[in-house]
C-alpha cells in the first residue's frame, strides 16, 4: 500500500521527505505532479489509484497565481 501526494511543490516535496524518513522507505511514498498526472481529471486519478494500490491521498496542490499570488483574484476558476 502506497501514499500518493498530489503536488510537486514545496509542501509536497517536504512531505515526501519526512515520511521517507519516517518510513525507511521510498517505494511507498509517490510524489506526482499535474503535469505528470492530471489529478484535476477524477477519471485519471481514480485508474492511477487503482493501478498503483495507492492507500492514502494527501493533496499538497495549489495555485498561486501570475505572477504572483494576487494572479489568483484573476483566474478565480482555474484557483478553484
Amino acid at each position: 500500500m502506497d501514499t500518493l501526494i498530489l503536488g510537486n511543490g514545496y509542501v509536497g516535496n517536504h512531505l515526501k521527505n519526512y515520511l521517507i524518513n519516517s518510513i525507511k522507505t521510498e517505494k511507498d511514498v509517490i510524489l506526482v505532479s499535474k503535469s505528470e498526472i492530471d489529478y484535476t481529471d477524477s477519471e485519471i486519478l481514480y485508474n492511477y489509484i487503482l493501478e498503483n494500490n495507492i492507500s492514502t491521498i494527501v493533496n499538497t496542490s495549489g495555485f498561486t497565481g501570475t505572477p504572483n499570488v494576487d494572479g489568483c483574484e484573476d483566474n478565480k476558476e482555474d484557483c478553484f
